[in-house]
């Protein structure tokens, strides 16, 4: 291996599982958001990571070469595809389904924005933070 290839396989983020996006009509919406939280805290991705190889002047076709997708564009895809089936089930409001998962989505990662680009540790609490997050939009899209 090269040191570049290397370089790329350490820092590549893991995918999170994604079979927690499936939207399960017999759960209510807030546990659903609430798991898809904790699976999203507990595979924060590698931001930094990623940061450092487009440093390197790797772009994302090499770094993210492995994956039919770039694993942040699945998630994402995941997250649209459970708000879709969640309006359609009329469960959230109308609204367009990639802006609920992309609304979603940044609020959770916002954190590691912080701590990776900061070096702080705000918010202070972050599972009071993250269940604030699934608590206003659990209430709000209903």
């Amino acid at each position: 291996f090269s040191r570049r290839e290397l370089m790329i396989a350490a820092l590549v983020p893991t995918p999170p599982p994604l079979h927690v996006c499936v939207y399960d009509p017999d759960r209510g919406l807030r546990e659903q958001l609430q798991a898809i939280a904790q699976v999203l805290r507990a595979f924060p991705g590698n931001d930094a990571g990623v940061g450092v190889l487009r440093a390197a002047g790797i772009g994302p076709e090499e770094i993210f070469a492995r994956f039919p997708e770039p694993p942040p564009l699945t998630m994402v895809r995941a997250l649209t595809a459970f708000f879709a089936a969640a309006r359609k089930a009329g469960v959230v409001v109308d609204q367009e389904p990639e802006h609920l998962a992309l609304s979603f989505l940044g609020s959770l990662k916002v954190t590691h924005f912080f701590k990776h680009f900061c070096a702080t540790d705000v918010p202070a609490d972050e599972d009071a933070y993250m269940d604030s997050v699934v608590e206003l939009l659990s209430r709000g899209l209903q």
